[in-house]
């Protein structure tokens, strides 16, 4: 499937064989396995990144058993393409310890990483395009066949006659075919108008030893996973190597199965690599982050500690703190605990919908003190306790009346790259690199040493770490108060959508919620995302807070009666929720000293008037 063949290395390098050459353009490294296995794939993928650690990722090719699920019109023959697409809950491949059973089947023991968001965006233009015009494998094939005529006889198709998918419960009766086997058990499946490959996109299976028992195919496929295809493979590059998992179907992971059909599937399968590699442009790849730096994210974050850091990486840190940039966050008081959790709810606000599909910027507006930065604190706080690996989360507060980096664009960019990298500063040497390349001390100084951020740099920098955790995570920003930032929403808001741009492509994997008083997101010109009117929503938080309060006052009915009426008032004329907190908590809870409060809130040109009003209701009285 090479358009060119490169020479082959000067001198032998570990264990593993290469061949080297170029498909539509993209260098290609050609690692052959030695054996089938998750160890043996773990191995190669190991010395491979070792030995060229420029490689961005890695097109597992080969093939695998297919899993029909004909009650569903999934009708996977033999001859057919699987192509490991992710879910909400699983990567596209998930791995299961085939020697354990429990109650419920097989354990599971791991998922694969998604593929990069490059491989997930071509996948998707591809499918479009088969819809369109078909697929190109066989004209692959093809050609491999004319350039290379002693391939025709192994690699043709074998024939629609020798795909036999037998019922589950019927084994195989011996031989290298199934000549010997009943065809009256066959499941009985409509010709294809064409011996052309079908290409399906699902969850595909690793498995720990060969699968050779339809009833166990049956076991695993009931789990609701979208299971189409098992292998061996694949969950060797669990650790090793953001990838994308091409198979081509040569059985059907029963007890019928032999190497008939194993030939052409990894023919079809490699046909399909080749298509996938001719719509993704070289140059979308070389600005993608190396795979090496990607897999050393996954153990940095894994093993390292703060106290294994090295000097350089703890430099780094210390360059980017700034005095300040949390006090906003420290001083934002918490939530009630029953309140802003309407905003986790599906048929409110969207946030949960947003949140899945990963898609844009999501947006809160609201008046001054209705509660935003609380709801953004909850929010980041929801975010970070219930993170599920891989994902990284960080926030940052302006505050106009704080330090000046508190109010200013750099400020947030520092503090989210802070966050961002803490984790796993030391996975993150192109830093580094910028540091003491673009940003250099003095002249003749050493780093670390008094270094200046620019805008420029900040920004760049945070575009670079976005862009290499995207690789494999995915990244929550969330960010309060935009319009307090002195830099103008619209710039500020620009910067964001140009990493958003930059950094993702058919499907995000950067979320960014922000903040800010009603018409942020009208100033921004925001077309890409949803926006949230917080006055809407926020009704039963007040309420529910009120009620709260009142409650651990333990105070009588007339009390409740009264300030209920001037809480009633006060929101009526459009006081927020901060100023009504502030008027519940200056109001006696005793009905004497609520009187008293009331009667000094009493105008004095009034003063008279109230006189003879008492007076004439005590002379009643009387």
């Amino acid at each position: 499937m090479l358009d060119e063949v490169h020479p082959g290395l000067s001198a032998q390098r570990g264990q593993n064989s290469y061949v080297l050459g170029k498909i539509a353009g993209h260098n290609i490294v050609v690692a052959v396995l030695p054996e089938i296995g998750n160890n043996a794939a773990a191995v190669v993928a190991t010395q491979l990144l070792n030995d060229f650690p420029a490689v961005r990722f890695a097109l597992l090719v080969g093939i695998g058993g297919g899993v029909p699920d004909l009650s569903n019109n999934i009708d996977i023959r033999l001859g057919d393409i699987v192509v490991s697409k992710p879910t909400n809950t699983v990567g596209g491949v998930v791995q299961y310890d085939l020697r354990k059973e429990t109650v419920n089947g097989f354990e599971r023991s791991g998922t694969l990483d998604k593929p990069p968001a490059v491989l997930r965006a071509a996948v998707q233009q591809l499918v479009a395009r088969h819809e369109m015009e078909g697929s190109q494998v066989l004209f692959y094939l093809s050609q491999m066949v004319t350039k290379f005529p002693k391939m025709k006889e192994k690699y043709s198709h074998p024939g629609a006659g020798d795909d036999q998918l037998f019922e589950t419960h019927y084994d195989h009766k011996g031989g290298r075919t199934c000549a010997g086997c009943d065809s009256a058990y066959e499941v009985s499946r409509l010709p294809r108008r064409s011996t052309g490959p079908e290409i399906h996109y699902g969850t595909i299976v690793s498995a720990n030893r060969v699968l050779k028992n339809a009833a166990e195919r049956e076991k695993l496929k009931s789990g609701n996973l979208g299971i189409m295809c098992m292998e061996m493979e694949a969950a060797g590059l669990m650790d090793s190597f953001p990838s994308l998992v091409i198979r081509g179907i040569c059985d059907y992971a029963d007890s019928h199965k032999n190497r008939k059909w194993q030939p052409y599937a990894a023919a079809v399968a490699a046909g399909y690599m080749k298509e996938l590699l001719s719509i993704i442009p070289p140059w979308e790849v070389t600005r993608r982050s190396h795979a090496s730096g990607v897999v050393q994210i996954r153990q940095a974050g894994e093993q390292k500690s703060t106290k294994e850091l090295d000097k350089e990486c703890i430099e780094c840190l210390k360059t980017l703190s700034s005095t300040g940039t949390s006090n906003r966050y420290n001083n934002i008081p918490n939530s009630h605990k029953t309140t802003c959790k309407w905003i986790m709810g599906r048929d409110a606000a969207g946030f949960p919908e947003w949140r899945e599909n990963g898609q844009g910027i999501f947006w809160i507006e609201g008046k001054p003190g209705s509660g935003k930065s609380v709801l953004l604190k909850y929010l980041l706080s929801e975010a970070r306790r219930h993170a599920k690996a891989p994902q990284s989360v960080a926030g940052f507060f302006f505050n106009r009346y704080g330090f000046p980096l508190e109010h200013y664009m750099e400020g947030m960019i520092r503090s989210l790259l802070a966050q961002l990298l803490r984790p796993f500063p030391a996975s993150f040497p192109f830093i580094l690199n910028l540091l003491k390349q673009k940003l250099s001390p003095s002249e003749g100084a050493q780093f670390p040493g008094p270094i200046r951020w620019s805008r420029s740099d900040l920004q760049q920098a945070l575009i670079s770490v976005i862009g290499t955790i995207s690789a494999t995570q995915r990244a929550l920003l969330i960010l309060d108060a935009l319009d307090d930032c002195d830099d103008l929403v619209c710039d500020t808001f620009n910067f964001l959508k140009e990493f958003i741009n930059q950094n993702s492509t058919q499907e995000a994997n950067i979320e960014i919620c922000v903040t800010s008083r009603p018409g942020g997101a009208r100033v921004a010109s925001l077309t890409y995302g949803m926006v949230l009117q917080l006055e809407q929503h926020i009704a039963e938080d007040i309420s529910t807070y009120v009620t709260s309060s009142i409650a651990r006052l333990n105070i009588v009915f007339l009390w409740l009666t009264l300030v209920n009426e001037t809480l009633r008032k006060d929101f009526a004329a459009g006081d927020s929720l901060s100023e009504l907190r502030r008027t519940l908590s200056t109001t006696p809870s005793g009905p004497s000293d609520l009187y008293r409060h009331t009667l000094g809130r009493v105008d004095e040109r009034y003063e008279g008037e109230t006189k003879t009003m008492f007076l004439t209701v005590l002379t009643a009285k009387l």
